[in-house]
Formats: structure tokens, sequence, C-alpha cells
């Protein structure tokens, strides 16, 4: 008996693409980081910091439309809350910048593809831990995409894209 394989389950996750970010930098663009051979792509961010504790956003392309994400956080000692973006339009809700450290750590699906983008993602605060899941509603093909903190700026850390099948 022949067993199907669970296509949910990457296989493997496979670098694209390692990028530091810059010192006092507004924006962060990774260049291309999406192509035809990957349907979903992993996105870390570690090491770093802000100059303001903010949240970070992520672009793709130039595309400033069409985006939608909400975001639950669940405070330390288990009270939950939730912090909505929803039809931002200009970017999705993905991250967190703080004097600390940068954080981020979503998934892409067909961000090549021209369908929907769709977004899931967890970040952590000091003292709050979240989720976000968003979709992009347009319908066009990215490579790249820009990384945005609300406010402030950001010095150190790296930014690594994974691909997966």
């Amino acid at each position: 008996m022949t067993r199907a394989r669970d296509v949910s389950t990457p296989t493997a996750l496979v670098l694209i693409t390692s990028q530091t970010i810059g010192t006092a930098v507004s924006s962060v663009t990774v260049s291309n980081a999406f192509s035809a051979t990957y349907d979903a792509y992993k996105i870390v961010i570690s090491g770093g910091s802000s100059s303001i504790d903010d949240d970070m956003y992520l672009r793709l392309g130039a595309s400033t439309t069409g985006y939608y994400s909400v975001r639950v956080g669940w405070r330390t000692g288990g009270t939950a809350g939730d912090f909505v973006d929803s039809n931002n339009g200009a970017r999705f809700m993905a991250a967190v910048a703080t004097s600390n450290y940068i954080h981020m750590n979503c998934e892409l699906v067909n961000p090549f593809l021209a369908k929907h983008t769709l977004l899931n993602g967890t970040a952590i605060y000091p003292g709050v831990h979240c989720t976000t899941i968003g979709e992009h509603r347009v319908l066009a093909s990215y490579t790249d995409f820009t990384i945005t903190p609300n406010s402030g700026t950001l010095t150190g850390g790296t930014i690594k894209v994974y691909g997966y099948k």
C-alpha cells in the first residue's frame, strides 16, 4: 500500500537569500526572493534593534493596495487581545521591532504566482505574543518585498528567506 505524502508539510527549507540590515535604515528591500521554483516561503528576521518599539510591515513589490490582515495577541498572564489591521491597504502588519531585538517569523504562499498571497506569522513583543494571518488580494506576481518599521529606524539583524514546496 502506498501512502500519500502530506503536502501541507514542507519537505525541506532551502535558503534563497540572506541579507543583513544596515544601520539606522527606514526600510529594507529584499530583491529576487520569490520565483517559480517554490510555491511557499518562510521569512525569518533575527538580531538587530530598532530605535523605537513598534510594529514592522511587509509590502510585496510596489503594491500598496489590497492587504487584509488581523493580529491576535496574548499578554503575559494569559490575557487575550486583538490588534486588527484589516484592509490596511498598503502592507501586512507582520513583525515586531524593539530596542532589544527585531523579530519576524512568517510564511507566504503564492507571492510569485498571479494569485492572492497568503501570510501566516508570529511575533513577540515584550510581554505580548502575537499571531498574524493575512491575504493580499491582488492578482500579481512578486519577486521582492520590503520591510518597514511603523516608526523609527532599524539597525543590524539578518533577513533570511527560505523556499519550500
